[in-house]
């Protein structure tokens, strides 16, 4: 009886991010979309200028919008589950084949680019936590050597969360990456109201508005 009575209450309590749920593929399809490159954007925006920049912002999420909307179509359609299969069932196995190559291509640049950015920006914070007096220590070796500690993030993170069967088991893993890109814009927008823009001797309102290298900056 007791047994029933907990069920029935675990059953009540609603679920964040129930398996397969249309919250948890949102954050993990938000996920995919979202990641360093928003790291990026206060330098790209400094560089294209503010115009340009927003126009392709929008552009690109909307170009973004159409493509994941054709390939819900194209998913429904065919009846297959990935990528592979539905170039192979409307193209070719020859298609599938190159498709696979670029495919393994990218996923393996955009890790790389991962982890060297999470060595870009962690580097600086074990210097302030442990000092950089202690770089030749054997701890100092770990996390201040580019190689040494991308390699341990390669095997003790992003190794054992790539061999799941299921994208969906990474759903929790999505939601705080979502979260952490918020956190960020968040405090970018503190940073801004608390302390201005810090303007130059010779900026005026068109230095941020255009593009300020020209072609190369947007």
């Amino acid at each position: 009886m007791e047994t029933t009575s907990a069920t029935s209450r675990r059953l009540r309590l609603p679920v964040l991010l129930r398996a397969g749920g249309k919250s948890a593929s949102a954050f993990t399809l938000a996920k995919a979309t979202l990641g360093a490159g928003a790291l990026a954007m206060p330098s790209s925006f400094l560089s294209g200028g503010i115009v340009l920049s927003v126009v392709l912002l929008l552009a690109l999420g909307w170009m973004s919008a159409i493509s994941i909307n054709m390939i819900g179509r194209a998913q429904t359609h065919s009846g297959k589950d990935t990528f592979e299969d539905i170039v192979r069932l409307y193209y070719n196995d020859w298609v599938g084949y190159v498709f696979e190559i670029t495919m393994m291509l990218f996923c393996f640049g955009t890790a790389v680019a991962y982890l060297i950015s999470i060595a870009d920006l962690l580097t600086p914070v074990f210097e302030r936590w442990i000092g950089s007096s202690h770089a030749n220590d054997w701890y100092g070796v770990l996390l201040f050597n580019r190689a040494v500690f991308s390699t341990l993030v390669a095997y003790i993170f992003l190794l054992p969360l790539s061999l799941f069967e299921r994208i969906n088991n990474v759903r929790w893993i999505s939601f705080a990456g979502v979260m952490s890109v918020i956190f960020l814009a968040i405090c970018i927008v503190y940073l801004l109201i608390k302390h201005g823009v810090h303007a130059g001797p010779d900026d005026t309102l068109s230095t941020y508005l255009w593009p300020s290298k020209g072609f190369s900056g947007v």
